[in-house]
């Protein structure tokens, strides 16, 4: 063959054997860890030994059958690899649908080829100390949402913090960590972690679906299209107007699968290219209108599943309370089985655990369509409480305290709040829940003002246990507690009186740990408790007590404080930085507060980031082709209704 090509003119021939891409793809490691699609497109055995391939498929089965198929690679994926392979930790961080679980799936998979890593999946601190093996040096540990599903959850955070040294001394023996968060969760999470635990939260990547390229937002189209399951002539509608879909601002990879999916796509004219743009734009309400149109086993095994909170077990064995359920929505036992199979793969997955096979929805924001779907249906809301649990109640209930509507929280009607203070009054006598930080922080948050007066009506107890200065002791949740309380009429003004001075005392003073208490400055809510003379002495007393000595403290070389370690010097100054970012809030309007802060955050930079803690920024140049901006060529999508 090379001499024939070379008698036609030919000066240099190289023949390859059919088999040489497979060969080449089968011997290096490096080419299938950048591009991992590769895992998702042939046969895992061909590539990974029998323990590495049981592994990979056991936590790739709970990503759907699509696997890493539709997966494309970004810088995102790119960054977070580099953070893994050179600090053992990556933290990825985006909204929902963004893309993070299939990105830490990716890294996952990679580790397993590369290192032989054993990856294990957890979702408290208490799992991975029970699975940390120091003679096992290869380890990936997988936290999805780490900090809380649809809201922070501080107890699991505080958990998280208090084991980081641990994290680190893993890291130092050959483990890797990969955790996954939305964003504002982890901006609240962010002003726990101080010291070098702060390092940690430090290595992210954030999943902006803003940042992909137009290149890449439609090979992640054409990915989900292909390997869905729309018939042919949807396709040949649908392909004109992708283009249009890949350059619209509520682009998310999530939105790109469920337009893959007969099922979530529901209801869409495949021709309409202002109805596609709707699609993206309006995620939830059109999953509503799925949902309306689901028959009653459909939407049944949904319910159920989302009562069960931590995933319903298969094979399902229908408790009381899911038999009422039932009733209510008028499923049947039959039904529901089969339904569950029938919403595998586009709604729900059925995931292996540490106990027993359960079925999960398949994206959390399914789970807020369901919940939006829930909360406009009076009897679904009551099925809803009779089954909340302690974890549910912090996570995902509204009684009229958010206004977020992008959570994925259950709005409880003023009709049914007897119904949910009768299931916290059983929680409370059964779980202490006024002991919780958890519980200070919902009934601050997600409690209307009617709520809190119906619970002082119903259970006044549980009111006046959060009607002195020991509030405080919550910290900020603390602080917009009784600002709530007051505002409602039921904090009296010498209990208000109180928490203001021992606000103001803890907040200008400079304790001996050089700690300083900044919760005050966290929430505007200080402002609502405090009257116009007491918040102004209080922020001025900040200021010229604690404010100035910031920088003093950090800029001391030893000579005056002596550090046990560098350990000491670091924690203080993360604590600081947190603390700076706090006071900017509260003196924006102060000209003075505002130059001493700059100077402080100066300062701070100098010493802390005179040396990358996270290795350099990551930006690429992207040509024209890589933005998928120039003409002349062919779609990508020309092909796709191909056989």
């Amino acid at each position: 063959m090379r001499d024939m090509f070379q008698a036609a003119g030919a000066k240099d021939v190289l023949v390859l054997s059919g088999t040489w891409i497979q060969e080449m793809i089968t011997s290096s490691v490096s080419l299938r860890r950048h591009l991992p699609r590769m895992y998702g497109l042939g046969d895992l055995t061909q590539i990974l030994d029998e323990r590495r391939y049981s592994q990979a498929h056991a936590f790739l089965s709970r990503l759907g059958d699509e696997s890493l198929a539709t997966f494309v690679r970004t810088k995102f994926y790119a960054q977070a690899m580099d953070y893994l392979d050179n600090h053992g930790f990556a933290i990825l961080v985006g909204g929902a649908g963004s893309g993070k679980s299939i990105t830490a799936a990716a890294l996952a998979i990679g580790a397993v080829d590369a290192y032989g890593s054993a990856v294990i999946r957890v979702d408290a601190p208490e799992e991975f100390r029970d699975a940390w093996n120091p003679h096992e040096p290869d380890q990936l540990f997988w936290v999805d949402d780490a900090f809380g599903v649809f809201r922070f959850d501080a107890r699991s955070t505080e958990k998280w913090v208090r084991n980081s040294g641990l994290m680190r001394t893993a890291i130092k023996n050959g483990a890797r960590f990969v955790f996954t968060s939305r964003d504002y969760i982890l901006e609240a999470a962010r002003g726990e972690f101080k010291g070098t635990a702060r390092e940690l939260i430090d290595r992210r990547v954030d999943l902006s679906p803003h940042g992909l390229t137009v290149r890449e937002r439609e090979q992640i189209l054409y990915n989900h299209l292909r390997h869905g399951d729309q018939p042919k002539s949807f396709l040949t509608e649908i392909k004109g107007h992708l283009h249009v879909a890949a350059r619209s601002t509520s682009f998310t990879p999530e939105q790109a699968r469920r337009l893959g999916s007969i099922y979530l796509s529901s209801g869409l004219e495949s021709g309409s290219e202002r109805q596609l743009l709707e699609f993206f734009e309006n995620p939830i309400d059109h999953l509503c209108e799925v949902l309306r149109g689901l028959d009653q086993d459909s939407l049944s095994a949904l319910c159920l599943v989302y009562m069960a909170g931590a995933g319903l077990k298969s094979p399902i064995a229908f408790t009381s309370r899911e038999v009422e359920a039932l009733d209510l929505i008028g499923g049947t036992k039959a039904g529901v089985t089969r339904a569950l199979g029938r919403l595998s793969g586009s709604f729900l997955l059925r995931v292996d655990t540490q106990t027993s096979p359960r079925w999960k929805f398949y994206h959390p924001s399914l789970a807020h369509a369901l919940a939006k779907h829930i909360g406009q249906n009076t009897e679904l809301v009551e099925i809803f409480i009779s089954g909340l649990t302690e974890r549910a109640l912090f996570t995902m209930v509204d009684c009229g305290g958010q206004q977020d509507v992008s959570r994925e929280t259950v709005v409880i009607p003023e009709v049914c709040y007897d119904l949910l203070i009768n299931r916290i009054s059983e929680l409370q006598d059964t779980r202490l829940l006024c002991e919780s930080p958890e519980f200070a922080e919902f009934l601050s948050s997600c409690c209307s003002p009617a709520f809190l007066l119906r619970l002082a009506e119903l259970r006044g107890d549980i009111i006046e246990k959060f009607t002195s200065v020991d509030t405080l002791h919550f910290g900020a949740s603390g602080i917009k507690l009784l600002a709530r309380l007051w505002k409602a009429g039921l904090l009296l003004d010498k209990e208000r009186r109180s928490a203001v001075v021992k606000i103001i005392e803890s907040a200008a003073s400079l304790p001996i740990d050089l700690e300083v208490d900044f919760d005050w400055a966290k929430t505007s809510a200080t402002s609502e408790l405090t009257t116009s003379d007491e918040y102004q002495e209080l922020r001025e007393r900040v200021f010229r007590d604690v404010i100035p000595e910031l920088a003093d403290v950090i800029e001391d070389p030893g000579s005056t404080i002596e550090w046990e370690s560098e350990e000491d010097w670091l924690y203080i100054a993360r604590h600081y930085e947190a603390a700076v970012h706090a006071y900017r809030a509260a003196y924006e309007d102060h000209p003075d507060a505002s130059a001493e802060l700059s100077y402080t955050e100066d300062v701070l930079r100098t010493y802390l980031y005179s040396s990358p803690l996270c290795g350099g920024g990551f930006e690429e140049e992207e040509s024209e082709e890589a933005r998928g901006e120039g003409t002349g060529s062919r779609s990508i999508f020309d092909d796709l209704d191909s056989v």
